[in-house]
């Protein structure tokens, strides 16, 4: 079957490069799953443009109206902070 080195070296050659074959299909088969997953999703995505701008423009009014109460919040933990401090040195003094 085998006359010399050479052929064996043949038989090598030509199940690597059927390995390679297969393994190039495999990942050629996923790179195009990929892309078609990406195609749908940027199809669904400008679908929904309309509605994602009015979620955004949402979004940015709810984040709005919270900065207007931050400063308020803000006040009162500073004023609970210095009561507790004010309590603590007194509390100090008391004891001494």
């Amino acid at each position: 079957m085998f006359e010399s080195s050479k052929d064996i070296l043949y038989l090598i050659l030509a199940f690597c490069i059927l390995w390679l074959t297969i393994f190039l299909s495999w990942l050629l088969f996923y790179f195009i799953s990929i892309l078609r997953n990406v195609s749908k999703l940027v199809k669904d995505a400008r679908s929904k443009y309309l509605s994602v701008e009015k979620a955004i423009a949402s979004i940015k009014e709810k984040i709005e109206s919270g900065a207007s109460h931050l400063g308020l919040i803000a006040e009162a933990v500073k004023r609970i902070v210095i009561y507790f401090l004010e309590s603590k040195i007194s509390h100090k003094k008391r004891k001494k």
